[in-house]
């Protein structure tokens, strides 16, 4: 068992991490698939609304930029692409700049792909629409299921993004262990 683990963590080009995820997810039909790319979008919000300078009380000028990070999250939410789209559900994903597994309420077949819409949360929220290729679905309860697709037809700056957004979460959770185990220092 351990020889098998130690296959599949060599085998794995990128880091990977569990992040709870806005996204959804549906079948793409196969005629669909030769017009179909991956996006990424950086829209700005407030066109014509400029950022004011930090201030210099440095726990202030946190506080003000964690609320303008809040504050574009919740109009990216409502505007990704000046399409209509419903707010997001979240879903608990394993993700990597390669693929991600997610639970679904339906299985799908090997090969299939899935048109995949998702929120990255970083400073700066970015909206991607990807497409997964599923290489696994297993039923894990009765009408569970959890899904493992690998990203295609994605270019390099989609990618840099995912390992960006990988990375992010990690360091989170190295700090959270750390200042669990440490203490903050004050």
């Amino acid at each position: 068992m351990e020889e098998n683990n130690a296959k599949d963590m060599k085998a794995r080009e990128y880091s990977r991490v569990d992040a709870c995820i806005p996204m959804d997810f549906v079948l793409l039909p196969e005629e669909d698939l030769p017009k179909v790319r991956s996006t990424i979008s950086r829209q700005p919000y407030l066109l014509g609304v400029t950022v004011p300078e930090d201030v210099e009380d440095k726990a202030l000028s946190e506080w003000l930029h964690l609320f303008n990070s809040k504050l574009d999250f919740i109009i990216h939410s409502v505007s990704v692409d000046r399409e209509e789209l419903p707010a997001l559900p979240f879903h608990q994903a394993n993700i990597s700049a390669s693929g991600m597994r997610f639970t679904a309420k339906e299985g799908y077949e090997k090969g299939q792909v899935l048109s995949i819409r998702m929120v990255l949360q970083k400073q700066r929220p970015l909206s991607l629409h990807l497409c997964g290729q599923v290489v696994e679905s297993l039923e894990i309860s009765d009408g569970e299921f959890e899904v493992a697709v690998k990203f295609i037809l994605i270019d390099d700056e989609i990618r840099d993004e995912l390992v960006r957004f990988v990375f992010e979460k990690q360091r989170e959770i190295l700090r959270g262990k750390r200042d669990s185990e440490f203490g903050r220092c004050s």
